[in-house]
């Protein structure tokens, strides 16, 4: 009885995250941001007590998903409202390749080195650091470059 609880659990909790995951917008995992991993894992430790504790049952699911998922979205309306929450929770983006030469204290600060930084522009075309005229490093940690002419 126990495994077909948890199965059962673990089914429900799973059709609600994706739900939950689609009703916020996201619809590739390129998309998220570090935000988004958190409440991931917070939305996934609920189903996991839930499944694994045979004292709480599909209430105790429905309603901590309902309430974290709701606490979420108000938070990421928030974000869009109000240009402070946003860039504490979402960062910005920052030049951190001008003219071909990397600004150091951007890459330090983003925790990049250089091999890093030159995957990033390999997955733009870019095989040069040197063939970059600006590089931004984005919120969701690509570089977006404008090659020289």
């Amino acid at each position: 009885m126990d495994l077909l609880k948890m199965a059962l659990d673990l089914l429900v909790g799973l059709l609600a995250l994706i739900f939950i995951m689609r009703f916020l917008g996201r619809k590739e995992l390129a998309q998220a941001t570090p935000l988004d991993i958190i409440y991931v894992l917070i939305l996934g430790g609920i189903v996991e007590e839930t499944a694994l504790d045979p004292k709480k049952g599909l209430s105790y699911l429905i309603t901590g998903l309902l309430v974290c998922s709701s606490a979420i979205w108000l938070f990421e309306k928030a974000a869009q409202r109000i240009k402070l929450i946003r860039k504490i929770s979402e960062g910005k983006p920052e030049v951190i390749i001008e003219d071909g030469s990397i600004n150091w204290h951007i890459a330090k600060r983003a925790h990049l080195d250089q091999d890093e930084i030159l995957m990033l522009l390999r997955m733009q075309n870019v095989w040069s650091v040197e063939e970059v005229k600006v590089g931004i490093l984005e919120t969701n940690g690509t570089i977006s470059a404008k090659k020289n002419k």
